[in-house]
């Protein structure tokens, strides 16, 4: 029985990874999608189960006593000022460009949960929506906006740097 799902279950593989490929997305769904992965993100981090700013203090402590939530809140409505704009400049190479730079920082702060959960061996708060949604999200984006030849290797390879530079730089800001 077994030998006769694997060709099934191979072929249904096979389905899912060409209608991937012919995705044909624009600029303003995915900003859409993304806003949403992040506004659950943020509820993720600081609703439910919340206690974000309680966890990174422990992940990276603060140079100085407290920390000042108000950056948060600058940076995530930021984030969602530059998806409106995005979606704004719609199909174009702006648009899209725009659009994998967010998604890029999304992904790498994704990846920040999840090195904080391999680090203290306790959950991160934003860690499952960074993994689940904004990973995979980006993932999917880039390529048919890649595909739809709106964006180039070489620039999702640039932002991947400055992104992971700016989060390294951002790290040691904050005391590490």
């Amino acid at each position: 029985m077994t030998a006769t799902l694997w060709p099934e279950t191979l072929a249904w593989g096979q389905s899912m990874v060409m209608s991937l490929q012919d995705l044909s997305v624009n600029v303003a769904q995915l900003s859409l999608l993304l806003a949403i992965a992040a506004m659950l993100h943020v509820i993720e981090e600081f609703v439910f189960p919340g206690r974000f700013i309680q966890w990174y203090n422990l992940f990276m402590p603060a140079k100085t006593k407290g920390r000042d939530p108000s950056f948060l809140v600058f940076i995530n409505t930021l984030m969602m000022f530059l998806l409106l704009f995005a979606m704004h400049l719609g199909n174009t190479n702006g648009g899209a460009s725009l659009w994998v730079g967010i998604a890029i920082f999304l992904v790498i702060n994704g990846l920040f949960h999840l090195y904080g959960v391999i680090k203290l061996y306790r959950y991160s708060p934003g860690v499952v929506t960074g993994l689940l949604l904004y990973i995979p999200l980006a993932i999917v984006g880039m390529k048919a906006l890649y595909h739809q030849r709106l964006v180039s290797m070489t620039y999702i390879g640039t932002f991947f740097l400055i992104a992971i530079v700016y989060h390294i730089l951002s790290a040691r800001a904050q005391g590490r």
